[in-house]
């Protein structure tokens, strides 16, 4: 009988169980060398149809897991599948980061592991390997948790340029206390904050008769 080897913590990157599946096969076929099985191969062993192989490796190049190189020039091409080595060097986690098997490494709890660009900035598509969220965005998240929780990072350290913790959480609160249709946090964030907060107001004074100060109209 044979196994796949699914480290821990491909379950919280960004692949996709039959992503996971395609590339631990990828792995176990690529040891001390490339990889060049083919997809026929892989639909057969894994028992996922050609197509969703193809699909999957392509996706796993993309996002950066592997590298795919064809060789020309032959009646039947050769394909070569590279596995990006920080992939193939399962990490243990040692107070929150990943490290290497058998290394030890002292933690700055205020040490940002993966540094990103400057609020505002644009970040990468995918959360980096051993990123920790900051305080301020998890506070917020655990009272809005709907949708992607990167994409909401992104938003949030996009808008946060723009607006205090104070008013996003006014408007996550605002979104929150609607009995249908409640969007995304990335959605909420993304869209026009002063609208959302200023309908919410004029909603307030025409149900009640005041505005939020308390004075009547």
């Amino acid at each position: 009988m044979k196994y796949l080897t699914i480290p821990t913590e491909w379950l919280h990157s960004d692949l996709t169980y039959r992503e996971m599946i395609v590339l631990s096969e990828i792995v176990n076929l690529s040891q001390n060398r490339k990889c060049t099985a083919s997809n026929d191969y892989f639909s057969k062993t894994l028992n996922i149809s050609k197509k969703n192989v193809s699909n999957v490796i392509s996706s796993l190049q993309k996002k950066g897991y592997l590298t795919v190189e064809i060789e020309t020039g032959t009646r039947n091409k050769k394909r070569e599948i590279s596995i990006h080595k920080k992939w193939t060097e399962y990490p243990q986690k040692v107070d929150g980061v990943s490290t290497k098997s058998g290394e030890s490494k002292e933690i700055n709890k205020e040490e940002n592991i993966n540094p990103l660009p400057p609020t505002g900035k644009k970040l990468p598509a995918y959360k980096p390997n051993g990123f920790a969220y900051p305080e301020s965005f998890e506070r917020l998240w655990s009272l809005y948790r709907v949708g992607d929780k990167w994409a909401a990072y992104k938003a949030y350290h996009r808008r946060s340029k723009d607006y205090s913790d104070e008013e996003i959480e006014r408007a996550l609160q605002i979104e929150s206390s609607k009995e249908i249709g409640k969007r995304h946090f990335s959605t909420v964030l993304n869209g026009d904050i002063d609208e959302l907060i200023s309908q919410n107001e004029n909603d307030t004074i025409a149900r009640y008769g005041y505005d939020l100060s308390g004075y009547e109209r």
